[in-house]
């Protein structure tokens, strides 16, 4: 979509202003699993070295009681909400482990305090969010027995106060219920992760 290509050039924007030496936007759609094989193949011609750091960032996040929210129920609905924020997580990182050992690299998963802790007015996104931790967390421990030198990094953040979840709290009649509301700054988590990338 144009918003998503207008974010696409703003995270540009902002790699090249923390010092990326170049930069190559991919867009992609994430629920579309079948054509993920396509998109890495897309990754490798732009970097034929390899990968050396996978960032799993994406995601779909819908918030709002599961029951009581009209089609969030219809099987269409949660298939499209798992494919992104779960099962593609899985799918780039099969494809991408084999460059990932040869370059002795990292996997950073952006999971979320909701992949901890349930939240009453999101139990479809804590679902796919305690879905991830489990897996990467089973394949943290899989990598260690192997000896893989690759390392994953799972981060809980908090709520990220974007202009996006600023509307879906306002506009959710039990937004002022949710319990312990911290607002995150986008920018600080972003530092937080290039920090583990720089210093593993």
């Amino acid at each position: 979509t144009q918003s998503t290509g207008n974010k696409l050039s703003t995270v540009e924007a902002g790699c090249k202003e923390r010092g990326a030496a170049s930069v190559h936007v991919i867009p992609q759609d994430f629920s579309a699993i079948e054509e993920l094989e396509g998109y890495r193949n897309k990754v490798l011609e732009v970097h034929p070295g390899g990968v050396d750091v996978l960032v799993l960032n994406h995601g779909a996040m819908p918030i709002s009681p599961w029951m009581a929210t009209p089609g969030h129920q219809d099987r269409e609905f949660v298939d499209r909400i798992y494919r992104i924020n779960l099962l593609s997580y899985m799918e780039l990182t099969r494809l991408f482990m084999p460059s990932l050992e040869e370059r002795e690299g990292q996997i950073h998963v952006t999971g979320s305090m909701m992949g901890e802790t349930p939240f009453f007015t999101a139990g479809l996104y804590a679902s796919t969010k305690h879905g991830l931790h489990g897996f990467f967390k089973s394949l943290q421990q899989e990598l260690l027995v192997k000896q893989s030198p690759v390392t994953v990094s799972i981060f809980a953040f908090g709520l990220i106060w974007t202009a996006e979840m600023e509307q879906v709290i306002l506009s959710d009649p039990n937004g002022d219920q949710i319990p312990g509301i911290a607002r995150g700054d986008v920018g600080e988590s972003a530092d937080i992760m290039i920090s583990a990338a720089i210093t593993k």
